[in-house]
C-alpha cells in the first residue's frame, strides 16, 4: 500500500468529520402505536440550522432499503417541519410545516435515515435504534435530539419525548438541554494489510467527505475509499484500498 498512513491518520484526528449539517433530523416518530395525543403516522421532523432558508425540491431521503424524492418545499431558516407520507398532512398540520412524501415509512426497530441535497451530496446522515430509547418504550413515543449543536453524535445525544402527547413535532423538542461534544471522532482501532488499511471509529463520518480524495496525501491516485459501514451507535468502519 502506497499511503502515507502517519499523515492520514493526522488527518483524521485533526479534521470535522461531518455532513454539511445545514439541515438535521431532530425527531424520529417510527412506532405511533397507541397515540398518547398524536396523529398514529410516522414522521421524521427536520431542521434548517442556518439563516438562509433552503429549497427541498429534489432533495432526496433514504430510509432503510428505500429512497425517495422532496417536492418542492422552502424551509425557512432557523425552523422546523414535518416530513410525512403523502395523505397525512392534514393530520399534522395543527402542528407545524409539512412536507409530504410520496412514499415514507420508519422500521420500529431502528434503520439508516440519509438525508441528500439536489447535487446528491450528504446532508444528514443518522442510524437510529429502538436502544436509543431511555424510557421504556411501549409505542406512541418519539425519539428526539437533546442537544441540535451537536448532530454528529448518535445515542448519547438522542431521549424518549418527555412531552405528554409523545412527542413534539415542529417546535423545539421537550427534551432540549446543552450536551456539548468537546471531542473528536476516536479512532478504536486499525488494520494494515497488503490490499487494504480499516479504520475503525466512534463516530459516524461522511462517506461524501472520505471520498474526496484531496482530503488525504496519496503516493497513488488510485487509491480510494472502497466502503463504509456504521452500526446502531453510529461507529463507522472505514475501508480504504
Amino acid at each position: 500500500m502506497n499511503f502515507k498512513l502517519i499523515a492520514l491518520l493526522f488527518f483524521l484526528f485533526t479534521k470535522t468529520f461531518a455532513q454539511s449539517h445545514e439541515i438535521i433530523v431532530t425527531e424520529i416518530f417510527a412506532d405511533p402505536t397507541p397515540s398518547k395525543g398524536l396523529p398514529e403516522r410516522e414522521y421524521i421532523e427536520i431542521y434548517n440550522r442556518t439563516d438562509k432558508d433552503i429549497s427541498l425540491k429534489n432533495y432526496q431521503l433514504f430510509y432503510g432499503n428505500y429512497k425517495t424524492t422532496f417536492p418542492e418545499f422552502l424551509l425557512k431558516a432557523n425552523e422546523y417541519a414535518i416530513v410525512c407520507r403523502k395523505g397525512y398532512e392534514q393530520e399534522f398540520s395543527s402542528f407545524g410545516a409539512v412536507v409530504a412524501l410520496a412514499s415514507f415509512s420508519l422500521s420500529n426497530e431502528g434503520s439508516h435515515l440519509v438525508l441528500k441535497n439536489a447535487n446528491n451530496q450528504d446532508v444528514a446522515f443518522v442510524i437510529y435504534s429502538i436502544e436509543w430509547h431511555t424510557e421504556v418504550n411501549t409505542g406512541g413515543v418519539s425519539l428526539e435530539m437533546i442537544d441540535i449543536n451537536y448532530p454528529c453524535v448518535g445515542k448519547g445525544n438522542w431521549a424518549s419525548s418527555s412531552d405528554q402527547t409523545g412527542g413534539s413535532p415542529g417546535k423545539t423538542n421537550s427534551v432540549a438541554n446543552s450536551k456539548p461534544d468537546t471531542s473528536l471522532p476516536i479512532l478504536i482501532n486499525s488494520r494494515l494489510d497488503f490490499k487494504e488499511i480499516v479504520l475503525n471509529f466512534d463516530e459516524n463520518l461522511s462517506l461524501d467527505f472520505l471520498k474526496e480524495k484531496s482530503n488525504f496525501l496519496l503516493e497513488n491516485s488510485s487509491n480510494v475509499i472502497s466502503g463504509i459501514t456504521y452500526s446502531p451507535y453510529n461507529n463507522s468502519q472505514v475501508v480504504i484500498n
